[in-house]
C-alpha cells in the first residue's frame, strides 16, 4: 500500500491529505514498535 501511495500523482495526494497523514502515522508507529521489539531481543 505504501509504494502505491508514493506512486500516485501529486493531484491524488492533494485530494486526500488525510490518507497520506494516516499512512505517515502508521509508518511511524511501525518503526517505533519495530525498534522497541528489536531492543527487547
Amino acid at each position: 500500500m505504501i509504494p502505491l501511495a508514493y506512486r500516485t500523482p501529486s493531484g491524488a495526494t492533494s485530494e486526500n491529505p488525510l490518507t497520506m497523514a494516516l499512512i505517515a502515522v502508521v509508518v511511524l508507529v511501525i518503526i517505533v514498535a519495530w525498534s522497541k521489539f528489536r531492543r527487547r531481543k
